[in-house]
């Protein structure tokens, strides 16, 4: 949707769906405009009985590209959008605008054709400097973001619908005035806080352990002292890399492929164009007269235009509309080109800067083409190196010699754990750590899938779990012996300090003592997430003392004094919407998560990765 309305993805509708479904999706890869998907299973997403097809989803993602990169003012690859998460976010608006349909279609909510053209003339954007709805900036608008008329008013007849039933639902869910001033004024009330930080990692123990009390723990905690069970391995990661380092080019190859491909590697002429729009041809033919390059932006404002709508920056011939670019890339610098009609009116422009077309060095031109063609074929002979790998293998050569008959390269890792923790990230495989972690030395696995290629190991040692010997942990045990005696003496410190500052002292030696002034729950200071509850309902003096006990340790608060904030005459208003907004969103999650229980809501995350990987080449 546009820019200026509420955006679906961040309404109620998006995050409920998300939390009552708990959709997550894949890691896609990025990449550069989606292939032929005929022959496959083409739906996307379904919802209930909706079916959401790969073209609408590409349709939706291509959408959230073109507004970042206007946003952004730089080209936003199709590789680099999948990166930033577009992907993810058009999956989620599908989601959203269906079953906000669906809820919309059951409760019988629709915008008018009346309501939507009345929606766009009131909005201030749209509005020229007197107040009154200008055509020219909402066509403008059309023109920039790629829509038609219809398209936009279908777009604004669900943003109004979703309105009205927002709207409804807060009616639904008043907020009594008593219950917003009761919040008010415990949100924003005071407090001053003496507090004692008891860290059990603080309490001092002055006995030491005994070298029996270290032996009795290394037999009770012997489980935590444990060297896992290692392998070392030889593992062979088969990938189009390591097949295209065998692959040779001729030149007569090289030429051929570069005089098929010239036109790709040239840069193509670039104009700086700014434009002024007309709705007729009259009034452009009589604004050409005295207009020049020095008072071009000035007459323009004149006429309304922003400077937005005035300067269409660098842009190639392929970047503007036909009938504009033909005119715009055979005028001279500086001249008024015009009038020049197209679908969007009448047009008078000027080019100020002109960047030729430039043809890439052919050099770089012929290391690009190199490289494609050697991935290219690399991808069609990794499956037959694979094969031929196989066959090695199962006439019974060790992995480094098979692997070296087919020019290909093993790595060796030393005391691999079945977590595969100390690997790369590219080569772990729990499949394949499983399968070595039941062979014996010698033996090697099978083939196993890994992203673009194929992982093999042999195990070459094994060495099982065993003990750390005593004496490599006992600063481990006497850290653990000491940790037990503080836990254990925890308690009655606890008990002890609570009782001496309810009877009015402050034992500043059993913890850390915090004097924390005017403490706010929406400003808490140094307290304790955990604390704020007991602090901000507990009573005045220290014979109210109160503990809130933490992951290692306790908070034992007195507050000695409470501030009483004056509510501002907006304040209660503020609370009102607040309250209501959060009531209103709990009761919209329930209505959301009941639909999405029930119409069975499936995306297929199979064919949309399949859909998106052929932008792995881009």
């Amino acid at each position: 949707m546009i820019s200026f309305f509420n955006k679906i993805g961040n309404t109620w509708i998006a995050k409920a769906i998300f939390v009552a479904l708990g959709i997550s999706m894949m890691a896609f890869w990025g990449l550069g405009g989606i292939g032929n998907t005929s022959g496959s299973d083409t739906t996307a997403i379904q919802v209930g009985r909706r079916k959401i097809s790969m073209a609408e989803l590409v349709k939706t993602f291509e959408t959230e590209r073109a507004k970042l990169g206007q946003l952004t003012g730089q080209y936003i690859s199709p590789k680099h959008a999948i990166e930033l998460g577009l992907l993810q976010k058009a999956v989620q608006t599908k989601l959203s605008e269906s079953i906000n349909d669906i809820i919309q279609d059951d409760l019988g909510l629709a915008a008018s054709d009346d309501a939507v053209r009345r929606y766009v003339e009131r909005h201030p954007v749209f509005k020229d400097s007197a107040g009154n709805f200008d055509r020219n900036l909402f066509m403008a608008y059309l023109s920039q973001m790629k829509l038609t008329e219809g398209q936009l008013a279908e777009q604004l007849r669900d943003e109004l619908a979703n309105q009205h039933l927002s709207n409804t639902i807060r009616f639904a869910s008043p907020t009594s005035k008593s219950l917003a001033e009761m919040t008010w004024y415990y949100q924003n009330q005071q407090r001053d806080i003496e507090a004692l930080l008891i860290e059990a990692d603080k309490i001092t123990v002055t006995t030491q352990p005994t070298e029996q009390d270290l032996k009795d723990y290394y037999e009770a905690y012997l489980s935590d002292f444990m060297l896992p069970e290692t392998r070392d391995i030889d593992l062979l990661f088969v990938t189009p890399d390591q097949v295209a380092k065998n692959i040779q080019v001729s030149q007569s190859d090289l030429d051929a492929a570069y005089e098929a491909q010239k036109a790709n590697f040239e840069i193509p002429e670039r104009r700086h164009v700014y434009q002024i729009r007309f709705n007729d041809e009259q009034s452009a033919v009589a604004a050409k007269k005295g207009l020049t390059a020095a008072n071009f932006m000035t007459k323009a404002a004149d006429y309304g235009q922003t400077n937005a709508t005035t300067d269409f920056g660098i842009v190639t011939r392929t970047e503007m509309l036909p009938e504009m670019a033909e005119a715009a890339f055979k005028a001279q610098p500086r001249m008024i080109v015009g009038p020049v009609e197209t679908d969007m009116g009448w047009h008078l422009l000027i080019v100020t800067e002109i960047q030729p077309a430039v043809q890439q060095n052919k050099q770089a031109a012929y290391k690009e083409i190199k490289e494609k063609i050697v991935a290219d074929l690399a991808y069609d002979q990794l499956t037959e190196t694979s094969r031929n790998l196989e066959d090695l293998l199962g006439e019974g050569l060790p992995l480094k010699e098979a692997a070296d008959r087919l020019g290909l390269t093993t790595q060796t890792f030393k005391n691999v754990e079945i977590s595969a923790a100390t690997l790369p990230e590219n080569l772990r495989n729990q499949e394949l750590m499983q399968d070595i972690f039941t062979l014996k030395e010698g033996e090697t696995t099978a083939l196993m899938e890994q992203a673009n290629g194929y992982l093999v190991a042999q195990v070459q040692k094994i060495t099982p779990v065993q003990a750390k010997n005593f004496a490599d942990v006992k600063a481990d045990l006497k850290k653990l012996w000491q940790t037990e005696q503080q836990k254990a003496m925890l308690p009655d410190i606890i008990t002890k300090a609570a009782d001496q500052m309810r009877n009015g002292s402050i034992p500043a030696r059993l913890g850390h003592l915090m004097i924390i002034k005017q403490a706010s729950l929406q400003q808490p200071k140094e307290l304790p997430t955990q604390s704020l509850t007991t602090v901000f309902t507990q009573g005045v003096g220290y014979e109210n003392a109160a503990v809130t006990n933490l992951a290692d340790g306790a908070l034992i608060t007195v507050v000695k004094k409470t501030y009483s904030p004056l509510m501002k005459a907006d304040a209660l208003p503020e609370q009102l919407e607040r309250l209501s907004a959060d009531n209103a969103q709990l009761l919209y999650d329930g209505i959301v998560a009941s639909y999405a229980d029930k119409l069975n809501i499936k995306v297929n995350d199979t064919a949309i990765k399949k859909a998106f990987s052929v932008y792995q080449d881009e």
